[in-house]
């Protein structure tokens, strides 16, 4: 029977990203684990590092399944039985992060790539449920906010700087948040019929009333040298038993470069290419909405330079739009 259910687990595709993983924990040991006092280790990722060294590194359980030529680990309440205490290093930097619920991480057997992709899901306060008085939620919401500015300081004391992608404009302040009409109003940059998912600006300190009158849930986006994160938000929903979440995401240059192959193939030449030819076409988007911004009286990080990735020589934004 144990067996049986083993093999239906290990059969099981779940979704993360742009990738999918199979369990490969049995149900017999999911059980016991589940069981045990949860644990809080640390779990320490060096960027570039493959699996099976990580594993022999870490003094701790991480669990391994393997689908259509990737291989993917994860450390957890659920797979393993812990909630580590993630330090992912860099070079000099190491960036330590609050205690996990989960840690998924991926990386491409068939190419030889080490892991380069990490999704770390963050021990969030105790949530008083659906039906909980006012002065409760205001005790949690007042546990996430200062929970996200831990994270964030955590971030950029680790070194990290905030990133945009080519075709984001550089916004910064107060604008690139969305908060209820009838609590602020910020200067707009987009057209009516336009859907922008453009990250909002780290170094603008939200203060708690701001924090309980976003409109939409905020992401964060930071990088350096061969490292980028993203912070994630998500807002609890009204009526529903289960609290607000935070995740960071982190990707080596290879991965974020990947994301550029039009055939979604892990073919890095492919990428490469494609990011040569239109990274232009995004700066010109890029311009279009700051020129907007500006007309506004949104401030602009006109000293920011785009990071290279992978190395890759495009021209800068400066050297485009001086064309």
């Amino acid at each position: 029977m144990h067996r049986h259910i083993s093999l239906v687990i290990c059969a099981l595709a779940i979704v993360i990203g742009a990738g999918a993983w199979i369990r490969s924990t049995s149900f017999a040991a999911s059980t016991k684990q589940a069981t045990t006092a949860m644990q809080n280790p640390v779990l320490r990722i060096p960027i570039g590092e493959k699996g099976d060294d990580l594993k022999a590194q870490n003094d701790l359980t991480i669990d391994q399944g393997s689908l259509a030529g990737l291989t993917f680990y994860e450390v957890g309440r659920i797979a393993t039985g812990t909630e580590p205490r993630v330090e992912i290093v860099s070079g000099d930097r190491t960036l330590s992060l609050p205690q996990a619920t989960k840690v998924f991480m991926d990386e491409d057997t068939d190419q030889g790539w080490p892991i380069g992709d990490i999704s770390v899901s963050i021990k969030m306060p105790d949530y008083p449920g659906k039906d909980a008085s006012d002065a409760a939620y205001e005790e949690y919401d007042r546990a996430v906010y200062t929970l996200y500015k831990d994270i964030v300081q955590r971030i950029r004391a680790a070194g990290y700087e905030r990133y945009y992608s080519p075709r984001e404009p550089r916004l910064t302040g107060a604008a690139t948040y969305f908060f209820e009409r009838a609590y602020k109003k910020v200067p707009i940059y987009w057209e009516d019929d336009e859907t922008l998912l453009i990250p909002q600006d780290p170094y603008y300190e939200l203060t708690f009333d701001d924090w309980k009158h976003l409109r939409a849930d905020p992401t964060w986006t930071w990088y350096a040298a061969d490292v980028f994160i993203r912070l994630n938000y998500s807002r609890r929903y009204e009526g529903v038993n289960q609290g607000d979440t935070f995740s960071v995401d982190i990707k080596n240059d290879r991965t974020l470069m990947i994301g550029y192959d039009p055939q979604q193939n892990s073919d890095l030449e492919a990428a490469i290419e494609n990011y040569k030819n239109t990274v232009p076409k995004k700066y010109r988007r890029r311009a279009e909405l700051e020129v907007r911004a500006r007309k506004n009286g949104i401030p602009i990080a006109s000293d920011y330079k785009d990071p290279k990735i992978l190395g890759i020589e495009v021209p800068s934004y400066e050297e485009w739009s001086s064309h």
